[in-house]
């Protein structure tokens, strides 16, 4: 990357300065600089700790390579103050909040969805945020990435030095209570909290005003439940996941057309998949065969109330077989219809409960439901979903998603040609034995 010169300071946080920066080639970045603003007086000792913990989330940051997570573009962790560069936003969430908050529902729960998006893909790396804000949400074009790292925290990391200072708590209206005096009880859960605040923002009909550290209460709010869960004082009590979060607010999102009729056939299947913690193998092979037999639009009501909880008990049962049948069934559906963004990652998560089937055609199903759906909706999640499971996939999965593919030739060439514009992932990175078998089948 070319040379560059500081243009102006664009802001600063509790531990960095922000700057404007323009390249030689005339492009323009961000460059991000370790300085403790803090109101308190530090220690040297102090400082070096936080520095050092700046270096080490930056290398850290830099092998994430995620859409909705701010790409470091340079780190210049050897300079002193150690930096690192990223793009330059054309917003924050924060800055759009009142525009935002008089967008449809749609819009609303899209920026909820890829905040969700990166914060799954931190947490899977066992790294946590403890700031997530709006201003801390940046926009590139009509999506939105996380950013300013200089809080999050590596799982199992030691913060003794920091945590006796008490001084990161100048975002509490999101901050969770059990972090405004030790970050050492920083959490998946703690982050969960801090969402939270977030969906209250985007879905209060009121002033917005709530309690710091506190349970929030919105009567009004459709979403007053899932805020509540958030919010709760005691983390083990909130939403554990993203996944499990996602699937709260999707719950809320899906309007009364997509439910079974009242009274039918399909409301009272779904009713046993709901209440019943063990199925009866009569009754999945009876529920399967119905939806071999009718066509999918038929089955539609049902597929899409299959939520992530019941697609994981039905996978847990003893039959391979029957679990083979309903993804092949569940993958066809997802990528031959047309979904909202919203509802495409819920399914792209609930597609992806079958993965832990160690069975090539079940596999290769998910791989096939993931490909199709993502670049057909240009949906980064699933995109990425897909990337992060084909590139591990065995062998055999690999050979029959060859197979498969095959048969779908079309639709997979599409998909396949469509990622480097998407998430820039190409066929070179595909496992050698897929890139073989594309080339032999023409795909």
């Amino acid at each position: 990357m070319c040379s560059y010169q500081v243009i102006k300071q664009l802001g600063q946080g509790g531990f960095a300065i922000v700057s404007l920066i323009q390249f030689s080639d005339g492009t323009f970045a961000a460059r991000k600089e370790f300085h403790p603003n803090q109101g308190q007086v530090l220690s040297q000792q102090e400082i070096e700790h936080i520095k050092d913990r700046f270096k080490r989330e930056v290398i850290t940051l830099t092998e994430i390579d995620h859409p909705n997570v701010v790409k470091v573009l340079r780190s210049e962790i050897h300079l002193d103050p150690p930096a690192y560069i990223m793009p330059v936003a054309d917003s924050t969430l924060g800055d759009d909040l009142a525009f935002v908050k008089a967008q449809p529902l749609s819009i609303r729960i899209k920026i909820l969805m890829d905040i969700f998006a990166g914060l799954e893909a931190i947490h899977d790396l066992s790294i946590y945020h403890r700031d997530l804000k709006p201003q801390n949400i940046l926009k590139f074009g009509n999506d939105y990435a996380i950013s300013d790292f200089g809080l999050i925290s590596l799982d199992k990391s030691q913060v003794s030095v920091l945590t006796q200072t008490g001084m990161y708590m100048g975002s509490d209206r999101y901050t969770a209570p059990e972090i405004t005096s030790e970050l050492k009880f920083s959490s998946r859960a703690s982050d969960i909290y801090s969402v939270g605040c977030i969906l209250h923002d985007l879905t209060t009909t009121g002033s917005g005003a709530r309690v710091p550290c506190n349970q929030i209460k919105d009567p009004t709010n459709p979403y007053e439940g899932i805020l509540q869960i958030c919010t709760r004082s005691e983390k083990n009590d909130r939403f554990q996941s993203v996944k499990d979060l996602r699937e709260a607010v999707i719950s809320i999102v899906m309007n009364e057309s997509e439910q079974p009729v009242v009274g039918s056939n399909q409301e009272k299947i779904l009713s046993i998949l709901k209440s019943q913690n063990v199925y009866d193998l009569t009754f999945v092979n009876d529920f399967i065969n119905l939806l071999e037999t009718n066509p999918l639009s038929d089955s539609q009501n049902i597929l899409i109330n299959l939520d992530s909880e019941i697609l994981e008990k039905l996978v847990k049962i003893n039959d391979t077989n029957m679990v083979s049948r309903l993804c092949g069934i569940y993958a066809k559906w997802i990528y031959s219809y047309s979904f909202d963004f919203a509802m495409c990652d819920v399914l792209a998560s609930r597609l992806d409960s079958f993965w832990i089937i160690n069975d090539p055609e079940v596999r290769s199903n998910v791989l096939l439901g993931l490909l199709i759906m993502g670049a057909s909706h240009n949906r980064w999640y699933v995109e990425q979903k897909f990337v992060s499971r084909i590139k591990n996939c065995d062998d055999n999965t690999a050979r029959r998603f060859v197979l498969e593919s095959a048969v779908r030739r079309r639709e997979v060439i599409s998909a396949i040609n469509h990622l480097p514009k998407s998430i820039n992932f190409n066929r070179s990175e595909l496992p050698p034995l897929i890139q073989q078998g594309f080339a032999k089948h023409g795909i």
